[in-house]
């Protein structure tokens, strides 16, 4: 991956488990790995359509360098004022040297 596709950067959030003041379970973020260098990708229409049989509402894919960090569908990812919902993650080839994110953008 050539550094200067990974223009944007981003933050890696971890949900988190909190009470309310009622004794409700919050789920709350937090960011856990920040300034993350990344390519963000809005699906071209034939992947969209390819991206949808595997799941539903995937519409942005985010790529960054492979790290180590065990990471689930259950975080998310921040970039400015835009938060997505991991719907997927791919070590690409198997080679610890990429990762990407299938994600949906929250409105």
């Amino acid at each position: 991956m050539r550094a200067g596709q990974l223009r944007h950067l981003i933050i890696i959030q971890k949900p988190t488990t909190t009470k309310g003041s009622m004794g409700e379970e919050l789920i709350t973020y937090v960011d856990e790995i920040k300034n993350v260098p990344a390519a963000i990708e809005p699906l071209t229409g034939g992947e969209y359509l390819a991206a949808k049989q595997i799941q539903e509402e995937v519409t942005t894919r985010i790529r960054i360098r492979y790290f180590s960090n065990s990471i689930d569908s259950a975080w998310r990812i921040k970039w400015g004022d835009r938060i997505y919902k991991i719907a997927s993650i791919i070590n690409v080839g198997e080679m610890n040297k990429e990762i990407m994110f299938m994600c949906e953008e929250i409105k």
